[in-house]
Parts: C-alpha cells; sequence; structure tokens
C-alpha cells in the first residue's frame, strides 16, 4: 500500500504530496482520486509524488489531506497485464550527427556505438510521469550498462533529441535546455497543441525505439 511520507503546501490552491511508492503506483492512484475528489482542480502525476490544484471556494489542503488518508485504505495498485499495455514504437536515429554525446558514452563505457545503439533499442519502456516540459515523458526499463548522470553543464538541446539520464531515458519533444546525454533524435513530433491527444505519450505507455538510417530520419521530418 502507498504511504505517505510528507506533504508541501505551494500555494494557497495547490499542494504536493511525496509517497514511498514508484511512479506507476502514484499514477494509477491520481487516476483513483480524480474520481473521487470534489474541488479539485488537476492532480498531476509525478516520479515520487502528486501535485493536486484546488478550488479553495470548495476545500483546503486539510480537508483535501484527509480526504486522501480515507481514499488511501481502499486503493489497491492494479498490476496490470501486458497484453492490454499500449505499444508506442519510435524512429530513432542513432549518429553523431544529431547526437553529440553518443561518441562519448561509448568511450566511457568501453562500448562500440554499435553496441550502444543495440542495447538501447531492444529494450522495452515503461512510462512513468509525463513533465518537465509538455510531451516530455520519462521512461524506465533502460539497461543499466547504459546508465549515466547528467552532464554538468545544460545546453540548447535539439527538439526530437532522445537523451539519458541516470537510468531513464526520454525525448525531448520541443527545442530547449537540458542536461541529459544525447544518443539520437526522433523526427516525429511528439507534442502538438492542436492534435488529438496532444502527445502520444501517458503514464504506463510502453515504448520501444527503432533504429533508422539517415534517409528515413530525412524522410520524417528529421533535420540535420
Amino acid at each position: 500500500m502507498l504511504k505517505i511520507k510528507h506533504t508541501e503546501i505551494q500555494s494557497e490552491t495547490a499542494l504536493s504530496i511525496y509517497f514511498d511508492g514508484g511512479a506507476l503506483e502514484i499514477a494509477q492512484l491520481a487516476e483513483y482520486l480524480r474520481e473521487r475528489l470534489s474541488g479539485v482542480v488537476e492532480i498531476i502525476p509525478c516520479q515520487a509524488s502528486l501535485f493536486i490544484e484546488f478550488h479553495v471556494l470548495k476545500t483546503n489542503s486539510d480537508q483535501l489531506m484527509k480526504a486522501i488518508r480515507q481514499h488511501l485504505l481502499s486503493f489497491e495498485v492494479n498490476e496490470g497485464n501486458e497484453s492490454n499495455q499500449e505499444t508506442l514504437e519510435l524512429p530513432i536515429y542513432y549518429h553523431p550527427d544529431v547526437a553529440p554525446d553518443l561518441i562519448e558514452l561509448a568511450r566511457q563505457k568501453k562500448l562500440s556505438i554499435e553496441e550502444v545503439i543495440q542495447i538501447h533499442s531492444e529494450a522495452s519502456y515503461t512510462v512513468t510521469s509525463l513533465g518537465f516540459a509538455p510531451g516530455f515523458a520519462y521512461l524506465s526499463g533502460m539497461d543499466s550498462r547504459l546508465a549515466a548522470p547528467r552532464l554538468s553543464s545544460p545546453k540548447t538541446v535539439a527538439k526530437g533529441s532522445l537523451g539519458i539520464a541516470d537510468q531513464q531515458t526520454a525525448v525531448y519533444p520541443n527545442q530547449s535546455p537540458g542536461g541529459w546525454v544525447i544518443i539520437g533524435n526522433c523526427p516525429l513530433i511528439l507534442f502538438d497543441i492542436d492534435a488529438d491527444p496532444i502527445t502520444p505519450f501517458k503514464v504506463g505507455t510502453t515504448v520501444r525505439f527503432k533504429p533508422i538510417t539517415r534517409e528515413e530520419f530525412l524522410a520524417k521530418g528529421g533535420e540535420l
């Protein structure tokens, strides 16, 4: 059962609740609470917490915490069935043309670039949370052989960049500052405010990466 570690009041209309469970459990709890809490504007699951925004004239943080603790008593994590999970396959151009950190990562890990690509693309990943930027999905399941810390100095990261940070991987849906180790690029649009849905990612989605050639990358809209 999920247990609350501590809470933080963010403002008069928002609070964060930190748990001792995993991101997928917290995401399930968010869905569970959305159907049961009144006076709530939004519930956003994060890696280890829930961010809750509420109507100050309809409820307050004390009332919400009391209700959440009560709902936790009946909440059960759904382990799920892999056959029912959505799988999203993303094409990736793994090449120094678009991956400024690929060669250095291979050197540090004492692997060839081909081995890095094989290890990374053969794994199945799970979206554990969305955050940092619109459409940015944190993916768990990366092989520990490729684990790498964030860069010491953030830099401007190109749209579609595929990065690694510790034992997570993710694609930057738009150009932005970032400190992840960049090993490839996805040519697809992963966040579009006018699309439905606006992003293909949601918590629990299984993600696979498919290596593509330079020609395929350009044909799918990629930019060098």
